[in-house]
This record gives C-alpha cells, structure tokens and sequence, in this order.
C-alpha cells in the first residue's frame, strides 16, 4: 500500500524534473486517473478498430471516407483518448461491417445455421470463424492464409 510519503515523494520528484517548464503535470495526470474507466473503454474500441482495419486491408483515409469523416477526425478517435458517442461507434461499424459494442437484444442474438461468429484477438492480427451448424468446424485465419480445423 502506498503511504503518503511515497506519493508526496513522487510529486515532488515530479516537480522537480519539470521545474521550469511549461507543464500541468499534475493536472493531467489526475484527469486520466478521474476517467480512466471511459478511457479505457475507448482504448479498447480503437484497438479493436485497428486491428480490424489491419485485418481488412483498409487504410484510415479509406476508413475516414467509409464513416464520412475527415482523416484528422479518425487519428483522433483512433488516439484512445476521444469520448466516443453512440452516434460515432455505430459509423465505425456500419464502414467495417462490425459489431463494436453488442446491447440489448445483440448480446442475446441465436445465431442459425448459416451465419458464422468472428472472433477477433486484440493483441494479434488472427481470427477464428465459427460455423454454429457445425460447432466442431473452426476455421483460423491469419496474416499467413486459413487453415480448417475440425475439433474432436
């Protein structure tokens, strides 16, 4: 546990470093620890966006084009840092063809026989295809091809 040494310590080392430079430091620092939970939220959609930008081959200017914003517009959705509205998430999947966030009745969707499942990892550039007709059928995809993999 921290104690209030350790962290008035911090500080004034922080003070220190800055000193005599033109900073908010603090200011900064408490914001992010004050938001965290929608920064969070909205670092986790943009890698989400980026990884699946990678996956599609699709650049950001297309990306811009795609949701009707300019560039600049993407770079800072893409920051992390931008509080995103329900308005601008859905632009983001309607121009990937994505779901970003699942409400209501999405989380709660039957899948049939025909439609398949993407499941997509954030910290690589794979991803699995699920045929729920065949629930032992996965098909991996990855950077390097598809490889069928049928599960005993």
């Amino acid at each position: 546990m921290k104690t209030m040494n350790d962290i008035k310590s911090k500080v004034d080392f922080m003070n220190q470093v800055s000193e005599g430079q033109d900073t908010d430091w603090l200011e900064e620092a408490m914001w992010r620890k004050q938001n965290a939970a929608w920064l969070k939220k909205s670092m986790d959609i943009a890698n989400d966006v980026l990884d699946e930008l990678h996956r599609q081959k699709m650049s950001k200017s297309d990306f811009a084009k795609a949701m009707g914003v300019t560039p600049q517009r993407v770079s800072t959705l893409l920051s992390g840092r931008e509080k995103m509205n329900l308005e601008t998430i859905s632009k983001m999947e309607e121009a990937l063809h994505i779901t970003l966030v699942q409400t209501g009745e999405d989380k709660n969707a039957i899948l049939t026989s025909d439609q398949t499942i993407s499941i997509h990892c954030s910290f690589t550039h794979e991803y699995a295809t699920e045929f729920p007709g065949n629930i032992n059928n996965i098909i991996a995809h990855n950077e390097h091809g598809t490889i069928e993999t049928i599960l005993n």
